[in-house]
């Protein structure tokens, strides 16, 4: 078994945690803003500048397989994919939010 058995299990655990427990939580304060994804206080955070989020779209991840998951993108300067694989109603929901509050800084 060895290292590859180890490997394995930490990922496909992981996944599984995310899946039950996982939380994706977008904050924004002023111009700053971050993109958490993770459970509890592990996981990963990524900042960006509000102000520069041009556009807040739904597309679409192809996995290896053939497999599709809806996403949510910021567009600017950069480009930030995030909450992949989130129930369809807590993406809708999590979507719509950021855009209203997008619209209401004046975009």
């Amino acid at each position: 078994f060895g290292i590859p058995f180890v490997l394995g299990t930490l990922l496909f655990g992981s996944i599984a945690v995310m899946s039950v427990c996982g939380k994706v939580v977008v904050t924004v304060d002023g111009d700053d803003g971050a993109i958490f994804t993770g459970v509890g206080p592990i996981g990963w955070r990524r900042k960006f500048n509000w102000r520069e989020v041009s556009a807040i779209r739904r597309t679409e991840k192809y996995g290896n397989r053939g497999s599709v998951l809806q996403q949510i993108t910021f567009e600017g300067q950069k480009r930030l994919n995030f909450a992949a694989g989130v129930k369809d109603e807590r993406l809708d929901f999590l979507f719509r939010a950021l855009r209203r509050k997008w619209r209401e800084s004046g975009r």
